[in-house]
């Protein structure tokens, strides 16, 4: 026992020096795989990503007015608005009331509606497996449910939005891949 003693009190602070390195190097070492790394995600709910030439082409996008990007897509942001934290799951245009407004990729019109919080919707369902969605059009739409279009065809005009109605004018614009938003202005 005096010779356990007499080692710790020689040689205790290099051994409480090596252990306090230890978890500092194995918590780094768990952060960096605990970060690379989502367990609530699995492999296949992952996002679907562009192999070939071909189906970029297909994911490709024309801007569906010509104003500026003036709101990017965000996960999370502050929504003054409504006032609260949510997510902006779509890019906003410049753009003046009346503008034309054009179908960023040839698809079928699977939806056309008026909503109490958006105005005007329509939605384009597009052979490249996803969708995109037109929001604050003026009422009603130029296309309805079931219409072929082409891209850059017109779809309808800026109305207003009537969720964001203190904001500058602009027009809303999302982009679905497998039920799940997408970041447009990557495919723009």
């Amino acid at each position: 026992m005096k010779k356990i003693r007499a080692f710790i009190e020689k040689q205790g602070f290099f051994m409480m020096l090596a252990l306090c390195v230890l978890i500092i190097v194995g918590s780094g070492i768990w952060a960096l795989r605990a970060k690379d790394a989502d367990p609530g995600v699995e492999a296949d709910q992952l996002p679907r990503f562009v192999q070939t030439l071909d189906q970029a082409e297909r994911l490709r996008l024309y801007a569906p007015v010509s104003g500026e990007i003036v709101s990017r897509y965000e996960t999370i942001t502050y929504l003054p608005t409504l006032n609260r934290w949510g997510a902006h799951e779509g890019v906003d245009f410049r753009a003046e009331k009346g503008e034309d407004i054009f179908a960023a990729q040839a698809g079928t019109v699977t939806a056309a509606f008026r909503d109490a919080q958006w105005g005007g919707v329509i939605v384009i369902t597009h052979s490249g497996g996803f969708e995109t969605k037109y929001c604050g059009l003026a009422w009603p739409p130029g296309k309805e449910t079931g219409s072929r279009v082409e891209a850059l065809e017109r779809i309808g005009a800026v109305g207003t939005i009537p969720i964001e109605s203190g904001d500058f004018s602009h027009f809303h614009f999302e982009m679905w891949i497998d039920g799940k938003p997408a970041d447009p202005a990557l495919y723009l």
